[in-house]
């Protein structure tokens, strides 16, 4: 596939044309775990092993449920990353047990928390009524040791974190105030206990004054000391204020205990907060809700309660705070910041709800609290999120108790069950169509074709995004607001329907305005047809079928009548042909009827080829196709003499012939140039001119070591290419030489539109997963022109035991590749090409269905390539790398081998050859080549007192050697840097007898 949309950086405008609805939270994967009766759960977090463990309770004794005790059991469940289920176990005895919190620890086990009134079972103690119980358990879910704390009356954990030094640190609340418990300054208080890495008592501390106290979350602080949160409804003793009912109380501890400082928040009614967390920034910010609308809270949306989130600094001084909310009810109970320092909270609605009364519910809010994006998720029935984790591949995991079974609910066993779903991130997101306005009157009709492939950038966040295969687009608002510009459209396109330059949209959430639909319609003023063509090839073996893929596609504004395309095989390589769209074969060419191609209709053509058993391993297999009608979009330029060369090889034992034929009615006016390349070294240049239909024949003589390259130059104005590439690497060997094709080590000068090539090695083993670019470049060092486009391909392979149904590749492109120049090509299969951030590309094949190679090798294997520029102005040295990451189904990526290419002005190779006739000065023989501490040259006849002069690509003189005699002379590098130099041999009467070219590979 061609570039079709070629300009860079056209602003554009939009008028806003769609209307307001919710956008739905992207669920990846969900889970729902459970029995027959309740279960709920109360933390989640991520494993080291990509994994997540979820603690709760279950009151079920069946489905997933296995073990239980009686009453209420403490239920733990171990999911992989992808969700699966690993293990669940049940924990505790006969009477009621609830499991709060859970943490991993840093020898890779596990210790929770739960509320036990047993003694029996895995419960060894009982103070009286409801205790801590702190449990210790291995990788498998096995008990390593059990603690419980506690007094008389009630005691209630509700968080637990491992500390810096390995120990652990648990609060809750407690009524008791004897056994374990002393302190306690009447009613309830917040307990805070401290334990050495085998459970046993270090310190303990009850907090409160005259009212009620409960802990809803903690985290340990820098200074190693701790910091919770929760509610009092007190106003004395450790409690020195109260704004009225309840208020969210933060107590501040060092590291022995000890109170350092206290702050209360709320207004005159009731606040609660359930979740603490540090700030990328050193401060803390926390999720709740709030009843009130004074005090330190402002903006309260007047229901029962609106999530209220409010950050401190490390004081407890308030920063800022948000509330979040509608008419009805609206809590948070958890919060995550996340790289890009946006916070991501969890809780539950009643007030913006899809399915039913109470619906999980998402909001996004940026660093200083401006909500960016809320989404509820559901069922009919109550579906509360109250713990949430992020995800090492930066999404989160969403911990909820549901009892619906419809919505976005998949499952369910009966009353309430875990619910355990994969969250993409929520953002607010403007999504439309980008479509060609047939009858240009700026609405999307039904006759209107969606424009695939389009890219857009955000102005303020940088970020890029495609239009899928039928132009559908979504932009995701990462920030207060976007200026959204297309990057890539056709000359022969405009946005006349659009009014300005850029789209501008603010984030505003003063309703349910959480996605923005906007179309693009594209118009022309210029009617004309462009066809354009790709070719790709999978892996040829010898003795047995490959496969040519071939995509067209009509890029004008008009249909093409008459429309056809050629390809050209390598009989030398390919014997016979099949495939189920008609064709005709003359030789090497097939023929392909198109018919009528109307405008940006496309379509693809798989045709088989088998490559002769006696096919040279290592050998190249190149294809040709063209595509027909010619463009009518530009007029040809004026200096093109409507010539048109084509070049047929052939091997004669060490002698590559090259046939030029002009194909055309019109003699060319100007002469065209053959350079004909030893690998990398132009040996000689040729000029031709020909009359229509006249041919010349080019004989050179190929070493056996060394493979020959001819690039053919015609008109400079040629619309299709100036130069053409013909190779040949057998003619002196039965084998190559060298273990790769070196002819994808040159541009392969196809980059019209109608006009593709395609050069694969054959082989019969690989790397099943691999990377590789055409042009390769020249040497070791991959030198390659900064206005080359680069053609990038993936092959993998299946080497699982079972079939994969989605495979993605992930390819994280190089700084100084210019993402707007991006161009999604053939694929093996259907896929969608994806753009993220501002230089991340994916292609998703999904659904693929890939065997795996043990049950079908030669269907085991896929593709895909895309093509994409340096960016503008690259300095010459620069180092392009480049690789990707394989993904298939939810199995760790397979990660490519990396490939680079060394910007070089690869037209200095030519320099010199075009200043002396190659049938005067002959090229003398310099091995090896490339060089790096020495080399050797040869001469035909032998030298006496000659000279050799050694200079740079500048013609500066680095050395010069005098009175050389024989054949063969040895030459000591000095140090010098890797690039291209000149050797010229000169004998009396400083007359050049011989000239050639070495490049250095490295320092000496």
């Amino acid at each position: 596939m061609k570039q079709r949309l070629q300009i860079s950086a056209l602003l554009l405008s939009m008028m806003l044309m769609g209307q307001f609805a919710y956008s739905q939270a992207g669920i990846e994967w969900q889970r729902l775990l459970g029995g027959s009766a309740e279960e709920k759960t109360s933390r989640i977090v991520q494993t080291a092993d990509s994994g997540f463990i979820a603690i709760g309770y279950t009151f079920s004794p069946d489905f997933d449920v296995l073990g239980a005790h009686g009453n209420a059991d403490v239920w733990v469940t171990k999911l992989s990353k992808n969700g699966a289920l690993e293990w669940a176990k049940t924990y505790g005895g006969t009477n009621a047990d609830l499991g709060t919190s859970i943490c991993q620890t840093q020898d890779g086990n596990y210790v929770f928390t739960g509320m036990s009134k047993s003694n029996d079972g895995d419960v060894t103690l009982n103070w009286g009524n409801e205790d801590f119980w702190i449990v210790k358990i291995d990788d498998g879910g096995n008990i390593l040791w059990q603690k419980t704390y506690g007094g008389s009356y009630a005691d209630f954990p509700l968080n637990i974190i491992e500390t810096a030094d390995n120990m652990l640190v648990v609060n809750g609340y407690t009524v008791s105030n004897d056994y374990d418990v002393s302190g306690n300054h009447g009613g309830t208080d917040i307990w805070v206990i401290k334990l050495n890495a085998v459970g046993n008592l270090v310190w303990q501390h009850a907090l409160g004054g005259n009212g009620s106290e409960i802990a809803s979350a903690l985290i340990e602080t820098p200074d190693y000391g701790y910091l919770f949160t929760g509610y009092t409804t007190s106003d004395t003793f450790d409690v020195t204020s109260n704004h009225g009912g309840a208020d969210i109380w933060n107590v501040k501890l060092d590291s022995a205990g000890s109170l350092v400082w206290q702050k209360t928040y709320g207004g005159t009614l009731d606040e609660n907060a359930f979740a603490i967390k540090k700030t990328v920034d050193n401060n803390y910010v926390m999720a709740g809700w709030t009843a009130s609308n004074n005090g330190d809270v402002s903006g309260n949306n007047g229901g029962i309660a609106d999530e209220w989130v409010i950050k401190i600094d490390n004081s407890g001084t308030l920063l800022w705070q948000q509330c979040i909310g509608g008419t009805n009810e609206d809590r948070g109970y958890d919060i995550i910041q996340q790289a890009d320092s946006t916070f991501i909270t969890v809780g539950f609605t009643n007030t913006y709800i899809s399915h039913g009364n109470y619906e999980a519910w998402i909001c996004k809010l940026n660093k200083t609290g401006r909500l960016l994006y809320r989404n509820s998720i559901g069922g009919t029935q109550i579906d509360v999120a109250n713990c949430i984790t992020p995800t090492f591949d930066h999404h989160f995991l969403l911990g909820c108790y549901t009892n619906s079974i419809d919505g976005d609910v998949a499952g369910g066993h009966g009353d309430y069950d875990f619910w355990i779903s994969k969250i993409n991130d929520p953002v607010r997101n403007i999504s439309g169509k980008v479509f060609a306005d047939m009858n240009a009157n700026c609405l999307l009709d039904t006759a209107d074709i969606g424009l695939h492939h389009v890219i857009f950038r955000d102005a303020v966040s940088g970020h890029y995004i495609i239009s899928d295969e039928n132009g559908d687009y979504q932009f995701p608002m990462y920030n207060d607001s976007v200026r959204l510009y297309i990057t890539n459209l056709d000359t022969i396109f405009s946005l006349g329907c659009l009014s300005s330059d850029t789209l501008f949209v603010v984030n505003d959430t003063a309703s349910l305005s959480d996605l923005l639909h906007t179309d693009f319609p594209v118009s022309s003023g210029t009617f004309c047809h462009r066809l354009q063509i790709d070719v790709s090839t999978s892996f040829f073996r010898t003795c047995r079928m490959g496969d040519v893929y071939l995509y067209y596609e009509n890029e004008g504004t008009i249909q093409a009548n008459g429309a056809f395309i050629v390809v050209e095989i390598d009989t030398a390589i390919i014997d016979s042909v099949y495939s189920i769209f008609p064709y005709t074969q003359i030789g090497d060419t097939l023929l392909f009827n198109l018919g009528i191609v109307d405008a940006h209709a496309r379509g693809d053509i798989r045709f088989e080829g088998h490559a002769k058993c006696s096919a040279i391993g290592h050998s190249s297999n190149c294809v040709r196709a063209y595509i027909y009608p010619p463009s009518n979009c530009v007029l040809p330029n004026a200096g093109y003499d409507t010539s048109d060369i084509v070049a047929e090889t052939s091997c004669h034992s060490d002698t590559v012939k090259v046939l030029l034929r002009n194909r055309s009615s019109h003699d060319m006016r100007e002469p065209g140039s053959l350079k004909a390349y030893e690998d990398e070294i132009i040996q000689r240049l040729d000029t031709f001119i020909l009359v229509a239909g006249g041919t010349t024949e080019f004989s050179y003589y190929t070493p056996t070591d060394q493979t020959t390259t001819m690039v053919i130059n015609q008109n400079p104005y040629h619309p299709r290419n100036p130069a053409l590439i013909r190779f040949d690497e057998l003619c002196a060997l039965s084998t190559p030489i060298i273990g790769h094709s070196i002819v994808n080590e040159f541009p392969r000068y196809d980059n019209a539109a109608d006009y593709e090539e395609f050069c694969q090695i054959i082989g019969n083993s690989w790397d099943p997963n691999i990377k590789s670019v055409s042009p390769s470049g020249f040497t070791n060092q991959h030198f390659t022109d900064s206005n080359q486009v680069l053609e990038y391909r993936i092959d993998f392979q299946n080497t699982g035991s079972d079939t994969a149904f989605k495979v993605v590749i992930v390819d994280t492109l190089d700084l100084n590749l210019d993402i707007n120049t991006f161009v999604p090509l053939i694929g093996s299969s259907a896929y969608k090409p994806i753009i993220e951030g501002n230089r991340t590309v994916k292609f998703m094949f999904n659904p693929i269905i890939l065997p795996d190679s043990s049950h079908s090798e030669p269907n085991s294997h896929g593709f895909v390539t895309f093509k994409i520029r340096p960016i503008h102005g690259i300095t010459k040295g620069t180092v392009i790398n480049n690789f990707g990451d394989i993904y298939f189904d939810y199995n760790p990526a397979v990660r490519t081998n990396k490939i680079f290419n060394t910007i070089y002005d690869t037209v200095l190779i030519n320099v010199g050859i075009q200043d002396f006739k190659e049938d005067l000065i002959p090229t003398v023989l310099v091995f090896p080549n490339p060089a790096a501490e020495k080399f050797f040259v040869k001469t035909n006849t032998a030298l006496v007192n000659a000279k050799l002069v050694f200079t740079d690509v500048n013609g500066k003189e680095i050395f010069e050697l005098n009175q050389l005699s024989g054949k063969v002379q040895e030459v000591q590098l000095p140090a010098l840097s890797a690039g291209i130099y000149f050797i010229n041999i000169y004998e009396k009467n400083n007359f050049l007898m011989g000239k050639s070219k070495l490049i250095i590979q490295q320092n000496k």
